[in-house]
């Protein structure tokens, strides 16, 4: 791993995947310096424009990434809940980001993808206890009034 500077910091990228590892809140002070850039738009248009990524299947198999701080198995998160940017995470050392997941999670920041985590997590919170919101296809289907 080599030492790579975005957006001012330090992060460390792997030569031949090109993925990177943000130690501790690194990745958020990268995205946070992406969200003082972008012009969000409204979240009706951002949800428009991100519909495909958030209805993509999953992968059929999955592997578990390990930290490359302490070797221990890092969580898969979907970045924001709904971004569509699977991110691995070490709750103690940082979050691996895979080759060309950066680019994506970064377009999704300016292009609005906040209000899209923000309206989201707005509608799970309404929906009924013991409901589930359904798959993304659904709670984005309730976003947008096509549910």
């Amino acid at each position: 791993m080599t030492d790579q500077d975005i957006e001012g910091c330090t992060t460390l990228m792997c030569p031949s995947c090109q993925g990177m590892f943000f130690p501790d809140q690194t990745l958020e002070r990268v995205l946070n310096r992406l969200r003082a850039t972008c012009d969000p738009t409204d979240v009706h248009s951002a949800m428009q424009e991100f519909k495909d990524r958030f209805t993509r299947a999953l992968p059929e198999s999955v592997k578990y990434k390990q930290c490359p701080v302490c070797d221990g198995p890092m969580t898969r998160r979907n970045y924001g809940g709904v971004s569509g940017v699977i991110v691995d995470v070490c709750y103690e050392h940082g979050t691996w980001v895979d080759g060309t997941a950066f680019g994506e999670l970064a377009d999704f920041i300016v292009r609005g993808g906040d209000l899209v985590t923000e309206k989201a997590n707005e509608t799970r919170a309404r929906a009924r206890p013991g409901s589930n919101a359904g798959g993304n296809s659904s709670l984005f289907g309730k976003i947008l009034g096509s549910d």
